[in-house]
């Protein structure tokens, strides 16, 4: 419910489209009158509309990731729910452990196939605690990205767009949208 929302099937209606999904999204939801396409970790869809391909990665919760690749070559990475998902403050020991080698596993598999990410939307979520940005931190180590958003920080931007916190990547533009309808430009 976090990350899906039935109101993207109002979007672009004036354009030749396919959504793309994870496979755990039910089909009662979505209407028989559209072209999805479900995805799976390790799927690749080629030759979607605008010469779109789009790669499913896995995630360390809900649902998968998603690599796309524009026409022009532009790869943008959606993480989705894929975070280093533990509560470093109040998980016990071997909790955070596993969470943290199940990421770094998903995470050292993308950075194998992809030296460098044009934009990359990744979770940095508050609620974490003193962790909160482990996993944007060790996604931006392991891949360049040349501009980042953070998400997945419901109402509570301010400390997740505290770029001071995992900013330490000199090559990447870190961009914070907050408000519905708030826009940036990129080169």
């Amino acid at each position: 419910h976090d990350h899906y929302n039935t109101g993207i099937f109002e979007i672009a209606q004036n354009h030749e489209r396919t959504y793309v999904l994870s496979n755990d999204i039910l089909a009662e939801k979505v209407p028989s009158t559209l072209a999805v396409a479900g995805m799976s970790a390790g799927d690749i869809l080629e030759n979607l509309p605008g010469g779109i391909k789009v790669k499913a990665y896995k995630s360390t919760d809900e649902g998968v990731s998603f690599l796309v690749t524009t026409a022009d070559g532009t790869t943008i990475y959606h993480a989705g729910d894929f975070n280093d998902w533990h509560w470093q403050d109040e998980s016990t020991e071997r909790e955070a452990r596993v969470a943290d080698e199940l990421f770094k596993k998903i995470l050292n598999r993308i950075a194998s196939e992809n030296e460098k990410i044009n934009i990359a939307m990744f979770p940095v979520d508050v609620r974490q605690g003193s962790d909160f940005a482990r996993g944007a931190k060790l996604f931006l180590k392991a891949i360049k990205v040349d501009d980042f958003f953070p998400m997945h920080f419901g109402g509570d931007y301010k400390e997740a767009c505290d770029f001071s916190e995992y900013a330490e990547s000199p090559e990447t533009t870190f961009h914070c949208l907050h408000k519905p309808g708030e826009t940036v430009e990129l080169k």
